[in-house]
This record gives C-alpha cells, sequence and structure tokens, in this order.
C-alpha cells in the first residue's frame, strides 16, 4: 500500500507518513459521514447544544496543545511565507 507524508512547508522534514485508503474504504468513509450529518441535522437543539458544549469544554482543556498547532496548520493551507504572495489593498485604495 502506498503512503503520503505531512511535510512541514518551512522545513521539508516528513512530521508524519499515512497509509493511502482503498476506493472501498474511502467510499465507507463518505457514506458513514453522510449518515452522521442526516443523523446530526435531524438532532434536537438541546442534544446539539450538549455535543457543542463538549467540544468547547475540550477546546479549553488542550488550549496550549491546539495553540502550538495553530501556526503549522496554517502553514499547510497558505505554505512558506517567502513562497506565496500576499495581496493587500494599498493605502490610498482603502476608503
Amino acid at each position: 500500500m502506498t503512503k503520503y507524508a505531512t511535510v512541514d512547508p518551512t522545513t521539508g522534514k516528513v512530521l508524519a507518513e499515512y497509509a493511502t485508503m482503498p476506493d472501498a474504504d474511502v467510499e465507507q468513509a463518505l457514506a458513514r459521514a453522510a449518515e452522521a450529518y442526516r443523523s446530526w441535522r435531524e438532532a434536537d437543539l438541546a442534544e446539539r447544544t450538549t455535543v457543542l458544549s463538549r467540544v468547547a469544554d475540550l477546546h479549553r482543556q488542550h488550549e496550549t496543545e491546539l495553540a502550538k498547532l495553530m501556526p503549522l496548520a496554517y502553514l499547510f493551507l497558505a505554505g512558506p511565507f517567502d513562497k506565496c504572495a500576499i495581496a493587500s489593498p494599498s493605502p490610498s485604495s482603502v476608503r
């Protein structure tokens, strides 16, 4: 089975390697996600509130670890700053 790697774009260092999923496993995961969405959509407000409150509690409980991951996650999305263009309006064009 082939693998793909998560690479830190600033250093080129491989952070983790993962086995690729066979097509049948992908289809099964997508079907489970669709069912989970339907279940969530039909859940009453109190149940959803309970779940989201628990997620918020976990975020607060792990805020230090999550804060350390955020800059790395941004780099994966944006790429290294020296390799991407960041567009911003010139001061004269902002009114």
